[in-house]
C-alpha cells in the first residue's frame, strides 16, 4: 500500500538476460527498502526488458512528469546504460523532467561518478528520444 504522506518515489531497473526471478524480487525490495529509509513512498518500479528497451524508462518519463514525481531510484548507474551514456542519461532525465536519479544505497552520485560491481554488467548502448522534453 502506498503512504500519501510521504513523497513519492519510482524505480527503474534493467532486467538482465540472465536474471531470475528471485533477482528481480531481491532488486525490488531492496529499492523499496532504500525508499523507506529515505523517507519516501516507493511507487511503481519500471522494469527494462532486454527485448522491448527503450519502453519502460519512456514510461517512466512520462509518470515522472504527469505525477509530478521529485525523484527516482536505480540499482546502480548501469541500469542506464542499455540506453546511452548512464551519466549522460541522468543528465538529460534529470533536466527534461525536473527529477533527481538516486542510486539504491548511494543517494545521487556526482555527475563524474559510475561504479561498477561484478553483477552489474554494461549493456549496447541505444539511441534514446524523450518526446514532451527538450
Amino acid at each position: 500500500m502506498t503512504d500519501y504522506t510521504r513523497p513519492l518515489l519510482l524505480g527503474y531497473l534493467r532486467k538482465h538476460l540472465l536474471m531470475t526471478d528471485e533477482e528481480l524480487d531481491d532488486t525490488k525490495e531492496r529499492l523499496a527498502h532504500f525508499a523507506h529509509v529515505e523517507g519516501f513512498a516507493m511507487g511503481l518500479i519500471f522494469i527494462e526488458e532486454v527485448q522491448t528497451a527503450p519502453r519502460a524508462f519512456q514510461a517512466l518519463i512520462e509518470a515522472v512528469i504527469r505525477d509530478e514525481v521529485a525523484a527516482v531510484v536505480i540499482p546502480s548507474m548501469l541500469h542506464l546504460a542499455v540506453l546511452s551514456a548512464p551519466t549522460a542519461i541522468r543528465d538529460h532525465f534529470e533536466h527534461a523532467t525536473g527529477a533527481r536519479i538516486m542510486v539504491a544505497g548511494q543517494g545521487r552520485l556526482p555527475k563524474d561518478s559510475l561504479t561498477l560491481t561484478s553483477n552489474d554488467r554494461p549493456c549496447p548502448r541505444i539511441s534514446l528520444v524523450l518526446h514532451g522534453g527538450e
